[in-house]
């Protein structure tokens, strides 16, 4: 990349959705385990695919940051104490959307390790019990976000 004045504009946020970890991938790899998405650069939608580029819209507006993980709108839900069920979304949906549709949406398959993914699947905010009996920090969710942030920023399309 050049100086900072010939870089392209990134989007407002991307928005990260944790995969199902390969099952022949041990923790000590890498792994296509996230898929990454612009909302704001999405077009029309169907229903359930709107509605997450909706929740992820409010997440950003109140809590900001250039990269906003799937399990934030989950605990965001939680906050204003409700649910996908109530809003009558199946975020599954959503995501086979984009992943199989014929929506012209950009997105990107990214590579993270094991504890990455861990991270990406766990809702900050719900409570802690049986295999999450021990949360994970606030700090390593952020050291995890700001990697994820800056190896999008470098690998990102131009427009």
């Amino acid at each position: 990349m050049g100086d900072v004045g010939d870089q392209f504009e990134l989007p407002p946020f991307w928005l990260v959705h944790a995969l199902t970890w390969p099952a022949r991938i041990d923790q000590w790899s890498l792994a296509r385990a996230a898929l990454v998405w612009v909302p704001a650069l999405a077009g029309p939608l169907p229903r359930a695919a709107a509605d997450v580029r909706y929740v992820a819209g409010v997440y950003h507006q109140v809590y900001g940051g250039s990269v906003v993980f799937f399990s934030d709108l989950d605990g965001l839900l939680d906050e204003e104490r409700t649910s996908w069920r109530e809003r009558r979304t199946d975020p599954r949906e959503a995501l086979d959307q984009l992943l199989q549709g014929d929506l012209t949406v950009p997105t990107l398959l990214l590579l993270i390790s094991w504890y990455a993914h861990k991270v990406l699947t766990r809702n900050p905010r719900a409570p802690t019990s049986g295999t999450y009996a021990t949360p994970i920090p606030a700090w390593q969710r952020e050291a995890v976000r700001q990697a994820i942030a800056l190896q999008l920023a470098a690998d990102w399309p131009s427009t």
